[in-house]
C-alpha cells in the first residue's frame, strides 16, 4: 500500500470514528419514565375463608385472587400502582359487616402498600385506606424488548396498624405478576460522555475532547495528504524536464582538431 493510499484509509478510519461518537444509543424498556400495564393479577392468602368476592375478584380458600389490573409501572425501583376492581365483603374483627371494593396495589421500591375503599356498615366510606404493608425485597424486573415484567412470589405481609377494619385473621403471602409495555425514548438518550441537549457532556468533558482530537487528527490527515501531492507534482515536474532538455553543443576548439 503507497503512503497516499495508508493516509486515505486513516482519514476513512477517524471520520467514522468521528460518526460512530455522536450516533444516538437505542433506548431499552427501562430507559422510559412510564409504563402502562397490559395485564396484571394479584393473589393474597387473607388468613381466612370467611369472605365472598365478587367482580375481578374470586375466593380460593383462603386466598383472595385480582385480575385485570390496570395502572402504570416505573420498571427503575420499580414505583408506580395497580387498580383492580372488586369487591370483597367481610366481618371484621370488630363484628362490623364491611365492604371492601377497589383494592390497589402501591410499589415504592422495597416496599410496597395495599390500599382499598372500605366501608363498614353504618359508616362513611373511607378512600383508598392502608389495609397491610407489603415486603418486595423479593421482587423481581423482567424485560423483553419494550415490554417489561414485575413479579413478586411469596412477599410477606403486615396488617396496616391504622387500618379503617381488617378481619379477625393476619394476612400471609401475596404474589403478583405485571406485565406493562413501554414507549421508546431514543430521542432523550445519549452516549456516554456525550454532550446532551443542554451542553451537558457528563461532567469529565470527554465527549468533548474526544471530538476535538478525532477533528485535529483528521485535518493532519489532509495536509499531508495535500503536501504529498504537491511532492509528487514537483518531481514528475523535474523528471519530466530532464528528459526534454536539449543536448548541449560541443566545446570549443572540438570542431578544429579533427582538421
Amino acid at each position: 500500500m503507497t503512503r497516499t493510499a495508508l493516509l486515505r484509509s486513516t482519514l476513512v478510519v477517524l471520520l467514522a470514528v468521528a460518526s460512530a461518537a455522536q450516533a444516538p444509543v437505542a433506548a431499552s424498556a427501562t430507559d422510559t419514565a412510564a409504563c402502562t400495564a397490559t395485564e396484571a393479577e394479584l393473589a393474597w392468602d387473607l388468613g381466612t375463608s370467611e369472605f365472598s368476592a365478587s367482580g375481578g375478584a374470586t375466593q380460593e380458600g383462603t386466598v383472595l385472587r385480582l385480575t385485570g389490573g390496570a395502572g402504570v409501572i416505573d420498571p427503575v425501583g420499580p414505583v408506580g400502582s395497580i387498580a383492580f376492581e372488586a369487591t370483597v365483603e367481610f366481618i371484621s374483627d370488630a363484628g362490623v359487616a364491611t365492604v371492601l371494593t377497589n383494592p390497589t396495589l402501591v410499589l415504592a421500591e422495597e416496599s410496597g402498600q395495599l390500599l382499598a375503599d372500605l366501608e363498614p356498615e353504618g359508616t362513611a366510606l373511607v378512600a383508598q385506606a392502608p389495609l397491610a404493608s407489603v415486603d418486595l425485597r423479593a421482587g423481581a424486573i423482567s424485560e423483553d424488548g419494550e415490554a417489561i415484567t414485575a413479579t413478586a412470589v411469596d412477599a410477606t405481609t403486615e396488617r396496616a396498624t391504622d387500618a379503617v377494619a381488617f378481619w379477625s385473621a393476619d394476612p400471609g403471602e401475596l404474589d403478583y405478576t405485571i406485565t406493562a409495555e413501554c414507549p421508546p425514548v431514543e430521542s432523550t438518550v445519549t452516549p456516554s460522555g456525550a454532550p446532551d441537549a443542554a451542553g451537558d457532556d457528563g461532567g469529565d468533558g470527554s465527549g468533548i475532547w474526544i471530538g476535538l482530537g478525532v477533528g485535529a487528527a483528521a485535518l493532519i490527515v489532509v495536509v499531508l495528504l495535500t503536501a504529498g501531492s504537491i511532492a509528487r507534482r514537483r518531481r514528475d515536474a523535474a523528471s519530466v524536464d530532464a528528459h526534454t532538455a536539449p543536448e548541449p553543443e560541443g566545446l570549443p576548439g572540438e570542431g578544429r582538431s579533427g582538421r
